[in-house]
């Protein structure tokens, strides 16, 4: 074994005098000894590091450093010689929490396996690469080297990774930290690099590390949140560019040429190959050099072209240089050490969203509202946040409702449209009257010294403080029309004064009758408050792991007064919201007492002690007096049948093959969570496309556990009434009244066929008739191997025509009548991964065991359809049986891809 390096011994030294007090303890030796190693500076395969919530506190002890709110965990140290103790960086592979210190249980905290750079010498460090930008919150995790050579990251269910290398059978033997470029790095037993993080950047690249079309860079969520956030950097064929992604339109705000190193946006270039984009090691500049399939050197080019990251001459040539998209679209240069005059990236008024919307940047970020007679800001403490208008815009309003004005804004510009291409519209009045007769058009902008005109349908920052004699811009706002007085001739003197007191008399009664409506609504609202709670909310109180309980003021703050509805369905009406740090939420309120206090604490039960990113995030809860009330995350994409089922192009659009897979993929884990990720194996049965949400990303959230049972490690099964769907309730709950978590998958069976085929399963207006019941036609379609046409997505591939196929063989499995023979919810995620395969099993031989799903129920004949799974199994999936003896596919046996 090869002996730590100084810096290691340095380091150890350190821990040991910060641990002696507690080393009498067997976990600190265990960790202890494992810092003491040399499997602290390279794994071989096997090798792990796992903590637990039994252990957390005493883990937390070995934080490696800490700065502000942050704590690094260690997992692998500097693998560098001695001689590079000094260097003025030193990368290590950790555990990245954004909180210190860390004194409670695991749960209560987000990990995220990271690389960091830090200065050995001071706290300056950076996050140069996250693993799983979704981080993990559970009463377990473990960094796992496979003996196949995969390197998983896990949680309470070992079976299924929350990230993996995706290396397995590729030779993997050993996994080290590099220096150039700094990057984790996979080795076969000859040295040889198998797989590298580098090759995968998040939202940082370095000193010697390449950049190629289609990887690009995407921000982090916030400075202490790594999943993806809103601005990604991209390697085009002219060059690099920042957008800011969002929902209507991505906005392009900063480009670099590669033909001459400026910062302009072409429309199109002429390239002589496949270009490359790199940060040279001597040099620290962006080359772009000609991408020859083999990334080694990232030198310097006199065919293309360099920019570089420092301005003039410095005096310390920085060591390493790293080029970070930030939470905020930022473009930063760091540098080790740290080196002045670097190069001006975007920031200040320069980014798209620096002042939140309709907000007007003017000279170093100063923040204010577009015109304070129209707009409000949205923070009066922060102005930073943007302002909302003072009347709402209305869509085509009448006359008598709303009056639409295109309020003039001389010397603001938005600073994406130098890189945007100008309407073909000729004159400045043109382009206004355009906007104003278009309903989703909100910003009209008109430069006069090259007549260019552009439309923006979402409002951002804009930028002011330019010449007022080239930039003019047109906001349009909604005001409401003046009433002039009229009057009305009558024939007589008595007549106008009893229209007259009768007018007044009547005002007074309705000022009179609001008056009490208002007191009575502050009344009712004080008694709700008053009022004791009942013995279920008490007991609501005393349970632990709940999330935050809001009382009926709160939530009636929340959401302004239940002004907004967003829908209605079974057990309640969904309400905007948004909380007092500005987290956009969604109220649920449960209207009937009777009926929805059991669905009510089924979901606040269940929700309250799990987290999974596919998993739609409780926030709170209100439980007084009759209310009842669940704050959810805002999925601003709505459900899942808005996008499926939807006649509108633009979303059918959207939703692409490859997005399609990734939404069962993510449905897929967040069931498999309930099932095996959790204390009590949860049940949800309801899943249908109306509970699976989608974020901003397009990314499924399971929702709505009003119906979900709790089924304890001891019971195989329960009974229980009738409640789900028609159309994704599994046979064996339907006629027998039985439910287990093989319940769930023959709803996610269901499910899948709809996601595959962007249809509803059923559907009577789809000519010709035999395509009306998708299952059935899908059936003997996918058995003649007549696979295109199950699905109304575009295929792109050979390889998008395998998944359908692999995909639709999924479905047919999960919705097998006997519910022993369906495959459990890991084994379906390791097969939408690829990771099992059924694309090679014979449909034909299932028949018997999906009658009931091809609307002729059976008795179900077993034979043929175990010879299938049989078969199936012997392609790389192992068969266990049952108490009952029906074989079923095993979710413990992985085969390569």
């Amino acid at each position: 074994m090869r002996p730590p390096s100084l810096c290691a011994a340095a380091f150890l030294a350190f821990l040991f005098l910060q641990l002696h007090s507690y080393a009498q303890t067997s976990f600190f030796y265990d960790y202890f000894n494992y810092f003491n190693s040399s499997r602290s500076l390279e794994w071989n395969l096997n090798d792990s590091l796992s903590f637990s919530n039994s252990s957390f506190s005493d883990y937390s002890q070995f934080e490696f450093f800490n700065t502000g709110p942050n704590t690094f965990l260690p997992v692998l140290l500097p693998n560098f010689s001695d001689s590079q103790f000094l260097s003025p960086y030193l990368a290590y592979l950790v555990f990245f929490v954004p909180n210190h210190p860390l004194r409670r249980g695991m749960l209560h905290y987000n990990f995220t396996l990271a690389i960091i750079v830090r200065d050995p010498r001071t706290t300056y460090y950076n996050v140069i690469w996250t693993a799983n930008r979704h981080a993990i919150s559970a009463r377990f995790i473990s960094l796992r080297l496979r003996e196949d050579g995969n390197l998983v990251l896990v949680g309470e269910d070992m079976q299924t990774a929350i990230w993996s290398s995706d290396t397995a059978g590729k030779g993997v033997a050993r996994m080290s930290l590099s220096e150039r470029p700094v990057s984790l790095v996979l080795r076969d037993r000859f040295g040889k690099i198998v797989w590298r993080s580098a090759d995968y950047p998040t939202d940082t690249i370095g000193t010697s590390q390449f950049l190629l079309e289609g990887k690009n860079l995407t921000s982090w969520t916030s400075a202490r949140d790594p999943s993806p956030g809103r601005y990604t950097l991209a390697f085009e064929s002219c060059g690099l560019a920042l957008y800011m992604m969002s929902p209507q339109n991505p906005q392009r705000y900063w480009a670099l040429n590669y033909n001459d190193s400026s910062l302009s946006w072409k429309r199109s270039c002429r390239t002589p190959s496949r270009s490359e984009a790199c940060i040279s090691d001597y040099y620290s500049t962006i080359e772009f050099n000609a991408y020859d399939g083999a990334q080694t050197n990232c030198s310097f080019s006199a065919y293309y072209s360099s920019f570089s990251l420092y301005l003039g001459s410095t005096r310390v040539r920085p060591v390493a240089t790293f080029l970070q998209l930030q939470y905020d679209g930022n473009l930063r240069v760091l540098s080790y050490p740290p080196v002045e005059r670097r190069q001006s990236t975007p920031e200040g008024c320069l980014l798209p969203n620096s002042c939140g919307p309709y907000g007007l940047c003017m000279g170093e970020s100063q923040c204010s509202c577009l015109n304070a007679s129209f707009f409000s800001p949205l923070n009066s403490t922060d102005s930073s946040q943007g302002c909302k208008p003072n009347n709402k815009l209305k869509c085509n309003p009448s006359l008598r409702a709303q009056v639409i004005i295109m309020l003039k804004l001389d010397g603001v510009d938005y600073v994406a449209n130098d890189y945007t291409p100008a309407l073909n519209l000729s004159s400045e009045k043109k382009c206004k009257e355009d906007c104003e007769h278009d309903c989703f058009c909100l910003l009209a902008f008109w430069r006069k010294d090259t007549n260019a005109c552009h439309h923006m349908h979402e409002v951002w920052s804009l930028r002011g403080g330019l010449n007022r004699r080239v930039f003019v811009t047109y906001v349009k706002v909604g005001i409401s029309p003046r009433t002039e007085a009229t009057a009305i001739q009558t024939e007589g003197t008595s007549r106008k004064t009893v229209i007259i007191l009768a007018s007044v008399l009547s005002a007074l009664g309705v000022v009179f009758i609001l008056v009490l409506c208002h007191l009575y609504r502050r009344l009712s609202m004080h008694n709700v408050e008053e009022e004791e709670d009942d013995d279920d909310d008490v007991l609501l109180n005393a349970t632990e792991g709940l999330p935050s309980r809001f009382n009926y003021r709160d939530v009636h703050a929340i959401t302004k007064g239940f002004v907004r509805q967003l829908g209605k369905g079974g057990f309640g009406v969904v309400y905007a919201g948004q909380l007092l740090d500005g987290t956009p939420v969604a109220v649920k309120k449960l209207d009937s007492f009777n009926q929805g206090n059991k669905e009510f604490k089924a979901e606040v039960a269940i929700m309250g002690g799990i987290s999974h990113y596919n998993l739609l995030r409780l926030r709170g809860f209100c439980a007084q007096k009759g209310y009842r009330f669940l704050l959810y995350d805002y999925m601003e994409n709505g459900s899942l049948d808005q996008w499926l089922f939807s006649d509108d192009a633009h979303r059918k659009a959207q939703l692409t093959w490859r997005v399609r897979c990734r939404i069962a993929l993510g449905i897929a884990q967040g069931i498999a969570y309930l099932h095996n990720g959790t204390r009590e194996r949860i049940i949800h049965l309801d899943i249908k496309p109306q509970n699976i949400l989608l974020d901003s990303n397009l990314e499924a959230k399971v929702a709505d556990f009003g119906l979900s049972r709790l089924l304890k490690n001891c019971e195989t099964h329960v009974m229980t009434a009738m409640r789900g769907t028609p159309g994704y309730m599994a046979p064996d709950w339907l006629m027998k009244g039985v439910i287990d978590e093989k319940c769930d998958v023959f709803s996610f069976g269901m499910l899948l066929m709809e996601i595959i085929s962007g249809r509803r399963n059923l559907d009577n207006s789809i000519e010709p008739k035999e395509r009306m019941y998708y299952p059935e036609w899908a059936f003997w379609q996918a058995q003649a191997d007549n696979i295109a046409v199950l699905t109304d997505a575009t295929l792109e591939s050979e390889d998008d025509i395998r998944d359908l196929r692999q995909m639709i063989r999924i479905a047919f499995l999960c919705v097998l009548e006997d519910s022993t023979m369906r495959p459990s919810m890991p084994t379906v995620v390791n097969m939408l991964k690829g990771l099992v395969t059924a694309q090679h099993l014979e449909l034909s031989r299932l028949h018997q065991g999906l009658l009931f799903v091809l609307r002729n129920p059976s008795s179900l004949t077993r034979t043929q359809i175990e010879e299938a799974l049989q078969d199936l199994g012997r392609g790389g999936i192992n068969v266990e049986h049952s108490s009952s003896g029906v074989g079923f596919i095993s979710s413990s046996t992985l085969s390569g891809r």
